[in-house]
């Protein structure tokens, strides 16, 4: 399953248990990946608010592989021009749903129902998320 799939899967899903099971069953480095974008208050990207692009027809990456480009995008170092050209480059990689997933995330503001921080930190546990 797609990133966007699996939080599709969460929110269509009816209990609290089943949410956690859904995120469980379809766990990878790039959801976790997503999740602390979204809900760790200490990581930001170093991107602009408002990206601009255009989705992509053929998506030639996965949400799941791109994500381990995103600590590279946390660097306040780094150029924000610079870092904001690369995240676009990534939105463009990936289906357009799963890029909007990522758009969001990065501005925190992944919005699924029963998607809290605390369902992720009762399956990831509290070192995960960092209030």
């Amino acid at each position: 399953m797609e990133i966007y799939e699996v939080l599709e899967a969460v929110e269509a899903a009816l209990t609290r248990e089943d949410k956690m099971k859904v995120i469980a069953n379809n766990d990878s480095l790039g959801l976790r990946d997503i999740l602390k974008v979204n809900f760790n208050k200490k990581i930001k990207l170093n991107v602009d608010k408002s990206v601009n692009w255009t989705p992509s027809e053929t998506p030639t990456q996965s949400l799941k592989d791109i994500t381990k480009h995103l600590p590279s995008l946390t660097d306040t170092k780094l150029d924000k021009s610079r870092a904001t050209k690369s995240f676009k480059a990534m939105l463009e990689q990936i289906h357009p749903m799963d890029a909007q997933v990522l758009q969001n995330a990065a501005k925190g503001k992944l919005k699924y129902k029963g998607l809290t921080s605390a369902l992720v930190e009762e399956v990831y546990g509290n070192k995960f998320i960092t209030k």
